[in-house]
């Protein structure tokens, strides 16, 4: 699979920065830069459908599906 170059994200979706400065202390760069199909998933699969304005089909709404099923699951305990 091709590698998918792009500005990485930290672990709470904030842009992920290390700022590098120069011998006047001036920032010089600062975004890191690197494969983001992993982290393009993680967003898409925690996206609901109409989240994304410029595809609102994209999303699969995830963390719904899975508190669904939790509630179902503790439902079923509480009824046992």
């Amino acid at each position: 699979m091709k590698e998918r170059k792009g500005i990485l994200l930290t672990q709470d979706f904030d842009l992920a920065i290390q700022p590098v400065r120069n011998a006047d202390g001036k920032i010089i760069r600062g975004l890191l830069i690197g494969d983001t199909a992993d982290q393009d998933a993680v967003i898409v699969l925690k996206l609901h459908q109409g989240d994304l304005k410029e595809d609102a089909l994209v999303g699969v709404g995830l963390t719904k599906y899975l508190r669904s099923k939790l509630d179902l699951i503790m439902t079923i305990i509480r009824n046992v």
